[in-house]
């Protein structure tokens, strides 16, 4: 997470020490992969074109090449970090904030300030959510909450109107749905398999007092264990079964909560065991 300025100077201080070693300028590769394998973070906007403003500059004098990965998961969440990066790299010291700008008025014409709005406050949001380190739950609390979200949506369909009838409006139409929509969809499913379930009666547990003495080294054969209350996982979504059957078994002591998670692989006999082997756990 280069956004948190003390890895910025741990990144550029990499930068400079392999440049002086290096008697031809370097091939940087970037990784812009906020939501890449990341299911939680599905739907939050990353923008961050004043960052990549810096950090590209600060890159030029060490570099003339650069491979760049991005989110792949949505097309319109990274449509403007692709159009300014790619006209960063051909110059490095042009303005962000006049490539938004100059963005905005090329796509949605009477629409821009509406769409620019939009922009540069998804940007204020996600750089700090971003400088921060924060999870998924911090950032639709904190950063694109209920509220931020439902003003997103009213400038879309405000954008919509103002484009109505131009060649503007295919474009607002794809910011609308895919834009703004998928920052929707993200929260909503956020909504439905975190803060509902969280706030819900399904989170009450009943835990047993612990009968005896037990030893936490991954074997449950003593009495308490027997007698704790067991919890079956379902899916949030429908509340069928998991794939695999997955068990808690929970136990309360003076001091101390005990859980224990089994999850019956039907192959476990074939899983791996050797050290280094981290496919299965």
């Amino acid at each position: 997470n280069d956004v948190d300025p003390e890895n910025y100077a741990d990144l550029m201080r990499i930068v400079n020490d392999w440049s002086r070693v290096n008697d031809r300028k370097m091939l940087i590769w970037l990784h812009h992969l906020y939501r890449y394998r990341q299911q939680r973070y599905k739907g939050i906007p990353m923008l961050l074109t004043g960052f990549y403003e810096r950090l590209f500059r600060d890159l030029a004098p060490h570099a003339n090449l650069m491979h760049v990965e991005m989110d792949p998961d949505s097309i319109m969440l990274e449509h403007l970090n692709r159009y300014v990066m790619l006209r960063l790299l051909y110059n490095p010291n042009l303005s962000a904030e006049a490539l938004v700008e100059d963005y905005a008025r090329s796509f949605y014409g009477p629409g821009a300030d509406i769409a620019l709005a939009v922009l540069r406050d998804v940007e204020v949001r996600g750089n700090a959510a971003a400088a921060a380190h924060a999870a998924s739950t911090t950032v639709w609390e904190e950063h694109f909450t209920e509220e931020a979200v439902a003003g997103y949506r009213a400038q879309a369909d405000q954008l919509l109107q103002v484009t109505a009838g131009t060649r503007f409006a295919a474009a607002a139409d794809l910011f609308s749905r895919w834009f703004v929509g998928e920052i929707e969809r993200g929260r909503d499913l956020y909504v439905h398999h975190v803060k509902e379930v969280a706030e819900g009666e399904g989170t009450r547990v009943s835990i047993r007092q612990l009968v005896g003495e037990i030893a936490v080294d991954g074997s449950l054969d003593e009495e308490g264990w027997q007698r704790s209350s067991r919890v079956s996982f379902v899916s949030n979504v429908d509340g069928s079964p998991t794939q695999y059957k997955t068990e808690l078994r929970q136990l309360r002591a003076t001091e101390n909560l005990h859980f224990s998670f089994t999850c019956y692989d039907p192959n476990a006999r074939e899983l791996p065991t050797k050290q280094g082997e981290t496919e299965s756990v």
